[in-house]
């Protein structure tokens, strides 16, 4: 063990590595995705806006944007450096349950998320 994180309110549900360097990216039941630099054992950055616990997430390949998933049915795209919000993705004809998986492609222009409702979008 090199180190533990503090931060999340509840229970962590994800966790995943920046691509090209030692940040922690975590998603959590406290509706928060929260960001870390593992080398500092610092506590960077709360993402705060979906209404549900953040139950998937991921930094694009370039790292340089960070996208999550709730079960809210939302997807949001944030910016890593700043924490706010760039872009939320909701509504007809989007997921109309609670959001399960994503998966960003290689040069990190699509965004692929599954859902409670059965689809992929």
């Amino acid at each position: 063990l090199k180190c533990s994180f503090q931060g999340p309110g509840d229970d962590i549900e994800w966790v995943k590595w920046h691509p090209r360097g030692h940040l922690v990216l975590a998603g959590s039941k406290d509706r928060n995705a929260h960001m870390w630099n593992a080398d500092k054992e610092a506590y960077l950055t709360m993402f705060t806006g979906h209404g549900g616990h953040v139950t998937c997430g991921d930094f694009t390949l370039d790292g340089k944007t960070i996208c999550t998933g709730s079960e809210d049915a939302t997807m949001r795209v944030w910016n890593p450096k700043n924490g706010e919000t760039i872009h939320v993705v909701k509504g007809h004809p989007y997921h109309t349950e609670p959001l399960t998986c994503l998966a960003i492609n290689s040069d990190s222009t699509l965004a692929l998320t599954g859902s409670v409702d059965c689809s992929a979008h």
